[in-house]
């Protein structure tokens, strides 16, 4: 099944959460027409975030084998919800007719007008005692005000270096695994 993706113009990865999550698409590294990034159903556009996790995705696999196809990843929401489904089918047939792959179905549907994310830096674990300290419930998009705590890694606490967004945070299970990612709008 690789070799057809590698061989794909482009490459759709969809995504659901077991927790309530609000709609983002993962870009890799390709350029995408704005008006095309602004017609999905999306609240939050994730760029840059390729080459900064543990491991190799699939979708960073496919772009680095061949330089042409356009990948890209949705996180539609949580699992078994009718708004996800919308959501997820929406957003593939708006791709797949902008690119002119199939006639678009004009669907009705709440539309945001995306944030775009750069994520900067990648958190990782330094003990299994790492905590987040701006929020005993923390969770994507969070926002955190420049030189406010973050998370306490070992024996650093790291602040945030601007006015940041907190994307996937987690508790960690081993050490020097990614326990969540700063980000930037632009």
């Amino acid at each position: 099944m690789m070799q057809f993706l590698q061989d794909s113009d482009i490459v759709i990865d969809l995504h659901s959460t077991s927790k309530p999550s609000t709609p983002m698409l993962i870009l890799g590294s390709k350029q995408i027409d704005q008006n095309l990034l602004q017609s999905l159903d999306i609240e939050y556009i994730i760029q840059n975030i390729f080459g900064k996790t543990n491991g190799l995705s699939s979708l960073e696999y496919i772009e680095s084998q061949n330089n042409n196809t356009i990948c890209m990843a949705f996180e539609s929401g949580q699992h078994n919800t009718e708004t996800t489904k919308r959501a997820a089918i929406y957003n593939c047939q708006t791709i797949l007719g902008y690119y002119g792959l199939i006639t678009k179905q004009d669907t009705q549907i709440k539309r945001y007008r995306p944030k775009q994310l750069q994520v900067d830096t990648t958190l990782y674990s330094k003990s299994l005692s790492d905590r987040f300290l701006y929020s005993k419930t923390p969770k994507s998009f969070d926002t955190i005000p420049k030189n406010n705590p973050i998370v306490q890694l070992g024996n650093n606490t790291i602040h945030a270096p601007y006015d940041c967004y907190i994307l996937m945070p987690s508790s960690p299970k081993t050490i020097s695994e990614e326990i969540g990612y700063i980000a930037k709008c632009i």
